[in-house]
């Protein structure tokens, strides 16, 4: 069996691997320090990817048919601070392996916390002038160039924003040279959601917002089943707190409130969010 080489060009998104005919080898030298490209750091623009190694063959971007990228059970948007579950599967005619990083779209610097699952099929590197971490193959795929790698990503706090997962992936074709080899650029921009503990929330129906579409005033009636601090707050659909309309003690019992909205929010959906002690309720409203 031939020897596998790797040979890293990274700075923002992956590397460049190159492997042999026999499936399913390990790559054993991930732990390199030697890499190329390891001298910038945080903020880059340029992005090296496999081609910085693998030349010969223009690289294909955005190829969502051979490259199919989920997060979870198909999220479009992430929870802050939880874990989400990543899959990437690639369909080749070769050998295959990828690397992906997780970066902010208004700084470019790493965001979250990539993590192993299988520490036979991936491994986790540092790209130690930057900072950032790379999720990378171990182990190629079967000959029929088929595989799918599965690792965690735990999203960032609240207010992160929206993100990219960058993925550069390699398919070979087996000769052990770095030359006729497909490589594949792709990126998927995560908007931030709701955190679990809004979105788990069912709304409650003793609340009463009104008028529902509002223009700048509404209503909300509701009754607090104890005294104490009460926080009522409108949140943007990316989870963000937009305005806070009341933090202050009320007492027990009914509650007949009114709020001017005149210059305060933009127009949209929100979440009109109402917290006493432990309890929490949600309802959604319209605002021109």
């Amino acid at each position: 069996m031939k020897k596998i080489k790797l040979i890293y060009a990274l700075p923002l998104t992956v590397i460049a691997i190159f492997l042999t005919q026999f499936g399913f080898t390990k790559l054993v030298n991930f732990t390199s320090t030697t890499r190329a490209w390891d001298a910038i750091g945080p903020g880059i623009t340029v992005r090296k990817d496999c081609t910085g190694c693998h030349t010969d063959v223009a690289p294909v971007t955005q190829d969502n048919t051979h490259r199919i990228f989920t997060l979870g059970a198909g999220l479009t948007k992430y929870k802050p601070g939880e874990v989400h579950t990543v899959k990437f599967k690639i369909l080749g005619a070769g050998p295959v392996g990828f690397s992906c990083t997780v970066l902010k779209n208004d700084s470019n610097i790493m965001c979250g916390t990539l993590a192993v699952v299988d520490t036979n099929e991936t491994k986790l590197f540092l790209h130690a002038a930057s900072g950032r971490y790379y999720m990378n193959h171990r182990v190629g795929a079967t000959a029929d160039g088929v595989k799918e790698y599965t690792f965690s990503w735990t999203a960032p706090a609240k207010g992160s924003g929206p993100v990219t997962f960058y993925f550069s992936s390699l398919s070979s074709n087996g000769d052990d040279a770095t030359t006729d080899d497909t490589t594949y650029q792709n990126s998927y921009v995560i908007e931030e959601g709701i955190p679990t503990s809004l979105s788990s929330v069912s709304s409650n129906s003793e609340v009463k917002v009104f008028p529902n579409p509002a223009l700048d005033r509404i209503g909300v009636n509701f009754t607090n089943t104890t005294k104490g601090t009460t926080k009522i707050t409108l949140i943007s659909m990316d989870g963000k707190e937009a305005v806070t309309l009341l933090n202050d003690e009320l007492e027990m019992g009914e509650q007949k409130l009114s709020f001017d909205l005149s210059g305060k929010v933009q127009s949209g959906v929100y979440f009109l969010s109402i917290s006493n002690g432990t309890h929490r309720s949600i309802q959604k409203i319209l605002i021109y």
